[in-house]
């Protein structure tokens, strides 16, 4: 579901664009889109993955998978073989090469980028929700007091 806008429509969803607005030709309103703090989301992740048991390696690489069979049983990593029941792969970009040794294709691409979280200084121009700019590729959201 979407809402092409005009730029009168687009300053009432977002006032915070009235300095720009002879820059606005339309947009685009997209009322079920959602988005989240990254940072944020992944810290609770850990936090309840831990309550639950699992063990968290940070710079560690994995070389090479240690199986039996058809069966991972551990990982040779530049801190030594760590043994387990389960595994998750959580390289990013990084993953690809890594699940090839084991013949597991998965389509997953680096992508460049920045972010950046910084405190709302003056709410008459803060967004009030996730503003995109497709001709730069920039994105803005909100999240409270932080863009």
């Amino acid at each position: 579901r979407f809402e092409l806008m005009d730029v009168e429509q687009c300053l009432r969803q977002e006032p915070g664009l009235a300095l720009v607005k002879d820059k606005i030709v339309s947009g685009l309103y997209l009322p079920d889109d959602e988005t989240g703090d990254c940072f944020q989301f992944c810290q609770q992740l850990t936090e309840l993955a831990k309550a639950h048991g699992v063990t968290f390696k940070f710079n560690t690489e994995v070389s090479n998978w240690v199986t039996v069979g058809k069966k991972i049983i551990g990982v040779q990593t530049n801190h030594g073989l760590f043994k387990a029941d389960q595994f998750v792969v959580a390289s990013g970009s990084f993953s690809t090469a890594l699940l090839k040794q084991l013949d597991i294709d998965i389509p997953v691409y680096p992508v460049k980028g920045y972010s950046l979280t910084l405190p709302i200084e003056n709410e008459e121009y803060a967004p009030r929700s996730t503003v995109m700019d497709e001709t730069y590729k920039v994105a803005m959201t909100r999240f409270d007091d932080r863009i």
